[in-house]
């Protein structure tokens, strides 16, 4: 290293010692090494501060002649195992009123019941007004798992739910999250209003879903291998949801659909009553129609495949049946249609229908109400193209899309 170079460093060096020493005194040092005399606190507050729990026991939680246990005041309670519980009687019970906030942690455990008698209900909420979270466990062999249908409003959020003599649900006003109802002996969930996401019904002896208000919505739910049909709606919103395998219909009675699929019914996929809107839906292999509408609604950009009667059917009036592709409808025997309305005041535009040759005497679109308007529908494959009873407007039917007129219906 050259003399000019060393002397530099040298000066670096020096300058950053310099600061070093002149540093406040508080900076340069880190404290006492040893720690203050007197014995070790906490310096947090106990969890019992933050977030009191209560364990439910026979000291804390007592029940009566009908309860095992009994829940009376607002807190936050929880499991401390398993309960092998009498279905002779309640296993907790919620009584409390006046805007209560109760939460009861299940902590991951299982509340099991008698298999030969269920006569009472696992969870049971009474007392108007009252606000209910039940999180994180299992049921089994009650009549109900969970049963609430007073005032207040319930909250479920990961329960599973098995084997319930009835409804394994019976709740109203409630919002249900990532839950689950198998091997019922009937409903998996009867709700009277509130949101259910992400919820699962599978092979209960009736409906998987049974929608009592139609201020209600279910998100992303699952309904499989359930003997009463897949989602009874009761005019409520369905988003997102699937019904596979059920006896009955995949769904029925909706009041607003967007996305769902229904696959495999032995009915109707999706058989909707009066002021519906079924909207993007998917219906695969339906035993009946694919999508039956009776009256005032509309059904929109759906996809139907394979169903054994007619893809859609309008059975009263003022429905507009716009944008949807139906393909190898009528695998049943008798004659069936890719679009058939029965009823009047009907739109049926801009729908693809395909592959109507199963029967040999299928329709593209059978109209035998009046007063209906029939445009811009595109058909092919298809053994008849059109029936169609006087007192209708059609925009004709045309081989050359080039030439043909924009209302006009195209074949090929």
């Amino acid at each position: 290293m050259s003399e000019v170079h060393r002397g530099v460093l040298l000066s670096v060096v020096g300058m950053l010692g310099l600061s070093v020493l002149t540093l406040p005194a508080g900076w340069a040092s880190a404290g006492p090494l040893n720690p203050p005399g007197g014995p070790i606190t906490p310096t947090q507050k106990p969890l019992a501060e933050i977030e009191p729990r209560i364990a439910i026991n026979n000291t804390n939680t007592p029940g009566d002649a009908d309860s095992l246990f009994r829940i009376t005041s607002s807190g936050s309670y929880y499991l401390t195992g398993n309960i092998d519980g009498k279905s002779t009687v309640k296993c907790i019970e919620i009584f409390a009123a006046g805007g209560a906030q109760i939460t009861i942690d299940l902590n991951g455990f299982t509340i099991t019941g008698l298999t030969d008698i269920r006569s009472e209900s696992a969870i049971f909420i009474d007392g108007d007004n009252a606000h209910v979270t039940i999180r994180n466990g299992t049921i089994r062999n009650w009549k109900n798992a969970v049963e609430h249908f007073i005032g207040g409003s319930i909250t479920l959020e990961d329960v599973r739910a098995y084997r319930s003599l009835f409804s394994q649900y019976v709740v109203k006003n409630a919002t249900m999250s990532r839950c689950l109802a198998e091997d019922g002996g009937s409903i998996g969930f009867n709700v009277d209003g509130g949101l259910l996401v992400d919820c699962s019904s599978i092979n209960n002896t009736g409906a998987g879903f049974t929608i009592l208000n139609a201020a209600t919505t279910v998100r992303g739910c699952v309904a499989i291998s359930n003997d009463g049909g897949g989602f009874n709606l009761g005019q409520g919103v369905a988003e997102s949801c699937r019904a596979e395998s059920n006896t009955g219909n995949g769904f029925t009675n909706p009041g607003v659909m967007t996305n769902c699929i229904a696959n495999a019914s032995t009915n109707d996929g999706i058989g909707a009553s009066f002021s519906a809107t079924i909207r993007g839906c998917t219906v695969v292999a339906s035993g009946a129609a694919g999508i039956r509408i009776v009256s005032a609604g509309r059904v929109e950009g759906n996809t139907v495949s394979s169903s054994g009667e007619h893809g859609i059917e309008v059975a009263g009036g003022r429905v507009t049946v716009v944008g949807n592709t139906i393909s190898a409808a009528g695998r049943n025997t008798g004659a069936f249609a890719g679009v058939f309305v029965s009823g009047g005041d009907c739109s049926v535009d801009g729908n693809h229908i395909t592959n109507m040759l199963l029967g040999g005497d299928d329709f593209g679109i059978q109209v035998t109400g009046t007063s209906n308007l029939i445009v811009r529908n595109q058909l092919s494959a298809v053994s008849t193209y059109f029936s169609i009873v006087a007192n209708n407007t059609s925009g004709g039917a045309s081989t050359t899309p080039s030439t043909a007129g924009a209302w006009a219906n195209i074949t090929y």
